[in-house]
């Protein structure tokens, strides 16, 4: 949760956007790691995820389970 506020408070004003990777169990869904990503829209009401760090955090998520 640390991960997440410190995007959001380093993004504002503006939209902050990331992956969250991690595993479900049954209902129980757990957040193993977070992947900021840059909003290349730099906009207060609207994000597009830069797509090169996307890709990145999908590979890494795959690479670790």
């Amino acid at each position: 949760m640390d991960a997440i506020l410190d995007h959001s408070r380093r993004c504002y004003p503006y939209e902050a956007c990331g992956i969250l990777a991690g595993f479900k169990d049954g209902s129980v869904k757990t957040v193993e790691k977070v992947y900021p990503i840059t909003n290349i829209l730099v906009s207060p009401a609207a994000y597009r995820m830069d797509p090169q760090e996307q890709v990145k955090a999908f590979e890494d998520a795959e690479r670790h389970g």
